[in-house]
């Protein structure tokens, strides 16, 4: 005898599909019942408009508009891969335009800077070996990110060298 998917078997025990139906529904009253405590507790989700919308990121934990933040005053490049300013945290911006050109960090970090013949943005590279594993974890010892690195060039640059 051929069963119904939606009749109850011999004992008169529901079938599957009439059990997974009482326990959606069980789950989806608890969502709304879930949702309308939360409300009534915190009250309702706050609409912000898009022109209100304060943008935090990692780079920008204020969420300042760019206007307000640090301006760089060179192009800055990176083992010759630009620096996007976007990415750049408040701290970074106001270091690289303190650098100035030279040999840092036991000559592991050359920072260069080139005046364009065409005018506008001067730009600095900042270099260092890192095509091999040895190169990279030989500078990842010293200095551990590129704010470190910057910090280290600068206490380097601003120490008096000792006559």
């Amino acid at each position: 005898m051929a069963r119904d998917k939606d009749s109850t078997d011999e004992t008169g025990a529901p079938s599957l599909m009439e059990q997974q139906a009482a326990l959606a529904s069980m789950i989806g009253k608890g969502v709304a019942e879930g949702i309308v405590a939360a409300n009534s507790k915190f009250g309702p989700v706050k609409q912000i408009p898009i022109t209100a919308y304060v943008s935090k990121t990692p780079s920008n934990p204020l969420g300042l508009p760019e206007e307000q933040r640090p301006q760089l005053t060179r192009r800055y490049f990176q083992n010759g891969y630009a620096l996007d300013a976007e990415v750049l945290s408040d701290e970074q911006r106001t270091m690289l335009n303190q650098l100035r050109p030279g040999s840092y960090i036991g000559h592991r970090v050359d920072v260069a800077e080139r005046y364009p013949e065409s005018g506008g943005y001067n730009i600095v590279d900042i270099r260092y070996n890192n095509a091999s594993y040895e190169q990279r974890i030989d500078l990842k010892g010293i200095v551990r990110d590129f704010t470190v690195l910057l910090r280290t060039i600068l206490e380097e640059q601003n120490t008096p060298v000792p006559a």
